[in-house]
């Protein structure tokens, strides 16, 4: 594949990602809190399981990436199930190049749940810092631009 052609499906999952993270994140939360949604299943499976929001994401994330799997290991792949959403010939079921989205979508939430985890954990004796308080968003941005 030559390097315009990846930079061309680069861009256009980018697209369809920031499409996705506008659309569904009414799904994510009902409020102003974009997280809220993993916090009260947490919340509601209780203190019987230990379930961290980041944790909850993670399988969220996990459901999306086994799909593709299924998908591959049952070569099931093609033009009308490898989709953004879904064609007509999928029904009703959100094509593959859809999960593959919400992949990277989850992968942004993932990263949220464990920043606001890492900023709420109080510093323990002898505790290394986490990423969140070494290095905040900015920095991060900061360090990419001079990449």
């Amino acid at each position: 594949m030559l390097h315009q052609e990846f930079e061309h499906i680069y861009h256009s999952l980018e697209m369809m990602e920031d499409k996705t993270n506008g659309s569904k994140s009414k799904e994510y939360s009902t409020g102003e809190d974009r997280l809220a949604n993993f916090k009260e299943i947490c919340d509601f499976v209780g203190e019987d399981i230990t379930l961290t929001p980041s944790m909850l994401a993670f399988l969220f994330m996990m459901k999306h990436i086994q799909s593709l799997k299924n998908a591959m290991v049952k070569n099931d792949m093609d033009r009308n199930n490898w989709c953004f959403r879904t064609s007509p010939e999928s029904g009703s079921h959100e094509g593959h190049k859809q999960r593959l989205v919400d992949i990277r979508v989850y992968c942004a939430l993932l990263d949220a749940c464990v920043e606001e985890q890492l900023k709420n954990r109080p510093q323990g004796l002898g505790e290394q810092q986490g990423l969140g308080e070494q290095q905040g968003l900015g920095e991060e941005l900061q360090v990419l631009d001079n990449e």
